[in-house]
């Protein structure tokens, strides 16, 4: 497959199939959410995730770093300064998690007032504190992962987290009736038990001998800014208007969180090219081979399919939606102008994956 296809094509495959397993999985709790919670509810979900990653914009960063200087000494052969740099992102990981964690719990009262979530505050803000310990190791221990290139075994990991979710859900919500909380606590222990799994996959690191990385130094500094940049700016594009609308349009939250499942499919979708551009084009620029093919290949991808699903989505939506739950159809003619916007955040993730590959900043 590989020498028909070239490794970007063949690994995106491979990672494409694994990522739309998960991707169902995914798919079938906000269908379940949709239909058994009551609309403000639903719309409570993707500001109460988006409120956290806000708080946890520094594990972007991070990533970002350690997916490019990991696949950099990957690529060099330096396995004991690779080793001991993912030792000292978890000891920062640790840390920081931690303080976050400490952040979170003098904001809480705020953070809930403004998610309309006051209501039920102390098992809300133990919620908030478990996601902020697992959006700071989650994101990173996967990162690892891609560094390593690793793509089937994350990709697996990944695919194993909505499996369980849809379980829970099904438990929490459909079986015992424990609506929004209910569907918090199932994401919580999905998320926790394919985190400590991935954790324990990389332990080998944990026990390396300790060998200076002095030489990569130089190019980690050179991608916080950038990195730093296209994080936040990614954050902004992809969750203010969860937040605006959570707070300011509580009435329409419910509808919103139906535009959101439909309309960011292109996102899903383009997805699995992000996780493989990033590392293999790091890897490439390393070894001094040319990245402007990668950025043709990454629009003409990521461009098709933004336009097949935008099509879709401007026949299809109101019919589907009526089915889903009457109350969402009156939104069905906003779901392919988000569709668009995320189809062409995808393409704008993967052509700024290869430029800080390459270390062209100025992106």
């Amino acid at each position: 497959l590989i020498a028909l296809i070239g490794p970007l094509g063949a690994f995106g495959v491979i990672v494409f199939v694994l990522a739309r397993v998960g991707d169902v999985g995914m798919f079938l709790p906000r269908i379940l959410l949709g239909r058994f919670l009551p609309d403000q509810d639903f719309g409570a979900i993707d500001p109460f995730i988006s409120t956290l990653s806000l708080l946890a914009i520094p594990v972007g960063v991070i990533c970002q770093v350690a997916i490019k200087s990991i696949s950099r000494l990957d690529a060099r052969g330096e396995r004991a300064q690779r080793a001991t740099l993912i030792r000292d992102l978890a000891l920062i990981v640790l840390a920081g998690s931690v303080l976050t964690a400490l952040v979170v719990l003098a904001l809480s009262d705020f953070i809930l007032l403004r998610l309309h979530l006051e209501a039920n505050r102390n098992l809300y803000t133990l919620f908030i504190i478990g996601w902020v310990l697992l959006g700071w190791w989650q994101p990173v221990a996967a990162a690892i992962l891609q560094g390593l290139q690793r793509y089937v075994l994350l990709s697996t990991l990944g695919a194993l987290v909505p499996i369980a979710l849809t379980a829970l859900t099904v438990l929490t919500v459909v079986a015992l009736h424990l609506g929004l909380a209910g569907a918090i606590c199932a994401r919580l222990l999905a998320g926790f038990g394919v985190t400590i799994l991935t954790v324990w996959i990389l332990r080998e690191y944990a026990g390396a001998r300790r060998t200076s990385y002095r030489s990569e130094a130089p190019v980690i500094l050179k991608t916080i800014a950038p990195a730093s940049l296209l994080t936040i700016g990614s954050f902004l594009l992809y969750n203010f208007d969860k937040l605006f609308i959570r707070n300011f349009q509580l009435v329409d939250s419910g509808g919103f969180a139906a535009i959101i499942t439909l309309g960011q499919i292109p996102f899903w979708l383009i997805g699995p090219l992000v996780l493989v551009l990033l590392p293999m084009a790091s890897a490439e620029h390393a070894t001094g081979r040319d990245m402007s093919r990668r950025i043709v290949q990454a629009a003409a991808i990521g461009g098709a399919i933004t336009c097949l699903c935008v099509l879709f989505f401007a026949f299809a939506t109101a019919p589907l939606f009526r089915l889903w739950k009457p109350t969402f159809a009156p939104y069905a003619g906003l779901v392919w102008p988000y569709a668009l916007a995320m189809g062409l955040q995808g393409i704008v993730l993967m052509v700024n994956s290869i430029d800080l590959a390459r270390h062209e900043n100025a992106s």
